[in-house]
C-alpha cells in the first residue's frame, strides 16, 4: 500500500498521530530547479517539522549517500527565484536553495532532512510510493508551462507532454487545476511563455469531455492579462475547432510572383565627389549600430551616408515611425519605399523588422531604411521633428 492509498484508508488517524510525533524536518524532492546566479533549488512538500534559513540540512539520496548542506534560501513555488521566506513549515510546498549542491547531485525521490536519518516508517512508505512511479503531474504541467522561460529543449518538452498524456484523467485534472491557479496569480513569473501548449494538449487526451474542460477555462473570471491571452483565448479557439466540422479544401494554387530585382544604388567615386560639391537642401544624421550616419536631401535624391543615393524618381512613399517618448533609445525608423523595397517596417519590441523571403523568420530591415534614435527623453521631440522635416521635404519632391 502506497502512502496516498494509505491516507485514503481507515488507518489515516493512527498514521496522522504517528507522523505528528516526528518533530524533525524532512522534505521529499519531486523536482529540481537551477536559479541562475544562485544555485540548485529542490522543490517538494514539507512532510514533517520545519526548517529555517541558514539551518544545517542533509541530502539523503536513494542510494544511501548522505551529503551535508545548508539552507541558503526558502521560496514558495510561485516565486522560485525570490527567496523571501525565513522558515518552511510542514504542509507547505517550497523551494530550498542548497549550499554546495549541484543539479546532478539530486534526483526525484531523494530527501532533504534536518537529521542524518529519517524515521523508518516515513522512509518505508515513501520508498514504496517511489517504486510505484507516482508522478507529480502538477509539477510537470508547471515545468512545461515555463519551458520557454527556462530554455528547456523541445525534446524534453515532448517527453513531458507524453508523460501527461500517459497519466490520463489524473494528469488532465492536474493541467486544469494548474491553469486555473494561473488565473488566480498563484504561479511564478514566466508561466505564460508556454501555457497555451498545455491548453492545446487537452484535446489530445482520449475519451474526455473536452468541451466541458475548455468551457471551465473560458468561463473562469480572472483579471490577469496573461490568463486572458494565453489560456482563455486559446481555449476559445480550441472550442471553436471542436465544434466546427473539418473543412476539406482543395490545395491552393501557388501563385509565383517574381520579386523586383534589388537595385544597387551605391554611387561611384566621381558621383560622390559631385554630390559633395552640391549644397544639400537639408542635412541631418541618423544612428545605427553605434554610429552616426549622415542623411542629406539633395536636389535630385536622398544621399544616405556617402555611398547610397536614391533618386526621387525611384521613391514611391516615405514612412516615418516616430521615436517613442517612453523608450527613446529604442528609436524610430525612416524608410524610403521603392519598387525593389516595398515592405514597410513593423515595430517589433526594440527594433524594426520586415519578413524575409521565406516569410517564416524575421530579418532586420536595413535596405532604404534609416534607424534613428536618441538617449534622452528631452531630445526625443527634436529628433522626431527633424525626421518629420525630412519626410515632408522628400514627399514634396516625389509629388512634383
Amino acid at each position: 500500500m502506497g502512502l496516498f492509498d494509505f491516507l485514503k484508508s481507515g488507518s489515516t488517524q493512527s498514521f496522522t498521530q504517528t507522523v505528528e510525533t516526528v518533530k524533525s524536518f524532512y522534505l521529499l524532492v519531486n523536482d529540481v530547479h537551477v536559479s541562475i546566479g544562485r544555485g540548485t533549488v529542490v522543490i517538494g512538500h514539507v512532510q514533517g517539522g520545519s526548517i529555517k534559513y541558514e539551518d544545517t540540512a542533509y541530502l539523503i539520496k536513494n542510494n544511501g549517500e548522505i551529503i551535508n548542506t545548508k539552507i541558503l534560501g526558502i521560496s514558495s513555488t510561485q516565486t522560485l527565484d525570490l527567496f523571501v521566506q525565513s522558515v518552511a513549515e510542514v504542509g507547505e510546498r517550497v523551494g530550498l536553495l542548497l549550499r554546495g549542491i549541484i543539479q546532478e547531485d539530486v534526483n526525484k525521490g531523494d530527501f532533504i532532512s534536518a537529521t542524518r536519518k529519517l524515521p523508518d516508517h516515513v522512509l518505508f512508505l515513501y520508498k514504496m510510493e517511489t517504486k510505484k512511479h507516482t508522478v507529480d503531474y502538477y509539477a510537470i504541467a508547471d515545468k512545461l508551462a515555463h519551458s520557454i522561460t527556462w530554455s528547456i529543449g523541445e525534446s524534453e518538452v515532448d517527453e513531458m507532454e507524453n508523460k501527461l498524456l500517459a497519466g490520463g484523467a489524473d494528469a488532465l485534472t492536474a493541467i486544469l487545476t494548474y491553469l486555473l491557479h494561473c488565473g488566480q496569480g498563484k504561479q511564478s513569473q514566466g508561466w505564460w511563455s508556454n501555457a497555451k501548449r498545455l491548453v492545446r494538449l487537452i484535446r489530445r487526451f482520449p475519451n474526455e469531455d473536452y468541451a466541458n474542460i475548455l468551457t471551465q477555462l473560458i468561463n473562469y473570471s480572472s483579471n490577469i492579462w496573461e490568463y486572458q491571452t494565453q489560456v482563455k483565448e486559446v481555449a476559445e479557439d480550441e472550442l471553436k475547432m471542436l465544434k466546427s466540422p473539418p473543412i476539406i479544401e482543395s490545395p491552393p494554387v501557388e501563385k509565383v510572383e517574381k520579386p523586383a530585382e534589388k537595385i544597387d544604388r551605391t554611387i561611384s567615386d566621381d558621383m560622390r565627389i559631385k554630390l559633395e560639391q552640391e549644397e544639400p537642401l537639408l542635412s541631418t544624421t541618423y544612428h545605427r549600430a553605434g554610429t552616426r550616419i549622415s542623411l542629406k536631401i539633395m536636389q535630385d535624391g536622398v544621399l544616405i551616408g556617402d555611398r547610397l543615393f536614391i533618386p526621387y524618381s525611384d521613391i514611391r512613399k516615405v514612412v516615418w515611425l516616430p521615436i517613442e517618448t517612453n523608450r527613446p533609445i529604442c528609436g524610430g525608423c525612416l524608410v524610403f519605399v521603392t519598387d525593389d523595397c516595398p515592405d514597410l517596417p513593423i515595430r517589433n519590441d526594440h527594433s524594426f523588422h520586415m519578413p524575409n523571403e521565406s516569410g517564416i523568420t524575421w530579418q532586420s530591415l536595413s535596405y532604404n531604411c534609416c534607424f534613428h534614435n536618441c538617449l534622452y527623453i528631452e531630445q526625443t521631440a527634436k529628433e522626431n521633428a527633424d525626421m518629420e522635416k525630412v519626410k515632408a521635404l522628400v514627399e514634396s519632391k516625389i509629388k512634383n
